[in-house]
């Protein structure tokens, strides 16, 4: 089976230049592009807000274990497995969006979950929102004795955080394993359409895009790429385990796919497109059987300012930063003679700071610390020509910050503190001349790559208006070409004691 391919949605970055394209790639994917009008671009993104795939095969059950405390909820539906491995392990269980789960044992960031109704099974760590966990030394065999993974696959009560019931009528067993999964049109009315959650066995009235929208953020299942693949390959017993649901690609940009009854598979590129397509594949059913659904209501989660921790007068802070900025100790090989790339960072914040200042978030602050560690990084990669969020040492990401000593601000102490994310890094990089104007050019397109997510609302996107954050920096390494340089770009933003 060939799967929908989202590539052919992506927006174009420019639209300047001449007829032939280029085209960007993501974790194997291809995204098609107008050029450059200089230079063909070349851009290739990645983020670490979402990490990368999961342990390969070779690298799970490694010790050492760790036996936790503490708890969690979960960021998206997500398929509970008896071992800490994507591959070669056996779903137990589905943990709901919004489940709050207890957190028993980790293993190179899986966790061990118990849900409420006892399910025991590990979870890649992206699809948990951590709360304080304490970890403590252990082994494989105390860790399977202790907390032995349990549980087979169970309805998940409705997301509680998102939906409030509306009727309850009493529905037909027989009416509902025809119709779960599908969307329903009210023939003999205006054509109302519905949703049949196949967790709730309740019918959700999808009134237009956005309502669909909010029906792929409530009623999404994360799935790894590893599922993902099977599902494009058309594996008859994941594709039936999973008819009717909306599955998300949590560990790329959070592209959504419809797996509808019948097996066909369709691609969920916005809202409208959500809209339109669930529409198009519907079943006709009368007021009477419509009747025998439990009905219940979606509730929209508008974007407000009222999130904010802060308010846009506060820009004057990073403004005042920029004359302590300089170019870092860390940064690799030579800068091009026309280039700046204190300027650069000054180009990026502003960019940054005017987007967050529409939704009323905090502005943030250009911080040597932050320019510091995205040089290094960025001129790691540039060195090693290896664009990666992967520590030569082994360490992740935020290992690898925390060894850096910087001081970040404290969790829950808002307004001035974090609530999920302390630190996270996006990496990109493009073709530039010797000049400001085209190494500009290349942070507009990683910006407009970034922005191009606001359908998926995909891990950029979700950097750029994260709103914990409180200070960013950006690390530059120049390579040259026959006709220009290769720019590799890391972005490191965070919450840092100021």
């Amino acid at each position: 089976m060939t799967m929908p391919n989202p590539s052919m949605s992506r927006n174009t970055v420019r639209t300047t230049g001449n007829s032939d394209g280029c085209f960007i790639g993501v974790y194997g994917e291809v995204y098609h592009f107008m050029p450059m009008k200089r230079l063909a671009a070349a851009a290739f993104v990645l983020s670490a807000f979402l990490p990368a795939l999961p342990a390969a095969a070779g690298e799970c059950w490694s010790e050492p274990y760790h036996e936790a405390s503490g708890s969690a909820t979960i960021r998206s539906a997500v398929f509970m497995h008896d071992g800490p491995c994507q591959e070669n392990t056996s779903v137990l269980a589905t943990a709901p969006t919004g489940a709050s789960v207890n957190v028993l044992a980790e293993d190179h960031e899986w966790y061990l979950i118990r849900l409420d109704n006892g399910a025991t099974g590990w979870v890649w760590h992206t699809f948990l929102n951590l709360g304080a966990i304490s970890l403590s030394d252990s082994d494989r065999a105390t860790v399977e004795s202790k907390f032995p993974p349990t549980g087979a696959t169970v309805s998940a009560p409705a997301p509680t955080t998102s939906t409030t019931s509306t009727t309850s009528t009493t529905s037909s067993s027989s009416l509902l394993s025809r119709v779960t999964g599908h969307i329903l049109l009210q023939v003999e009315q205006h054509g109302e359409a519905w949703y049949v959650d196949p967790l709730t066995s309740a019918r959700y009235y999808m009134k237009d895009g956005p309502t669909a929208y909010e029906m792929m953020r409530t009623f999404g299942l994360g799935v790894t790429e590893g599922d993902y693949a099977k599902i494009a390959t058309g594996n008859a017993d994941l594709k039936s385990r999973l008819k009717g649901r909306i599955v998300l690609r949590v560990q790329l940009h959070g592209e959504a796919y419809y797996l509808h009854p019948d097996g066909s598979v369709y691609y969920l590129k916005d809202g409208p497109a959500a809209y339109e397509v669930m529409r198009a594949h519907s079943l006709g059913i009368t007021d009477a059987d419509l009747a025998k659904i439990a009905s219940k209501t979606l509730i929209l989660k508008p974007v407000s300012a009222s999130t904010s921790t802060s308010t846009p007068s506060s820009s004057s802070s990073s403004s005042s930063s920029f004359s302590t900025i300089r170019i870092s100790d860390s940064q690799e090989g030579t800068i091009p003679s026309n280039i700046d790339v204190i300027d650069l960072n000054r180009y990026w914040i502003s960019k940054i700071n005017a987007l967050r200042a529409e939704r009323g978030l905090r502005q943030l602050a250009l911080d040597q610390r932050f320019v510091d560690t995205a040089s290094e990084w960025a001129g790691y990669m540039g060195v090693n020509d290896d664009l990666t969020h992967e520590r030569p040492d082994g360490k992740t990401m935020h290992q690898w910050i925390d060894a850096k000593g910087l001081d970040f601000t404290e969790r829950y102490s808002l307004p001035d503190g974090w609530t999920s994310n302390y630190f996270t890094e996006n990496i990109s990089w493009d073709f530039t001349d010797d000049s400001m104007d085209g190494a500009r050019q290349a942070l507009d397109n990683t910006l407009a790559f970034y922005l191009g997510e606001a359908a998926s609302n995909g891990p950029h996107y979700r950097t750029v208006y994260h709103p914990d954050w409180n200070a960013v920096g950006v690390g530059f390494h120049f390579a040259p070409t026959d006709d220009g340089y290769k720019m590799v770009m890391a972005f490191h933003y965070g919450s840092l004691e100021r």
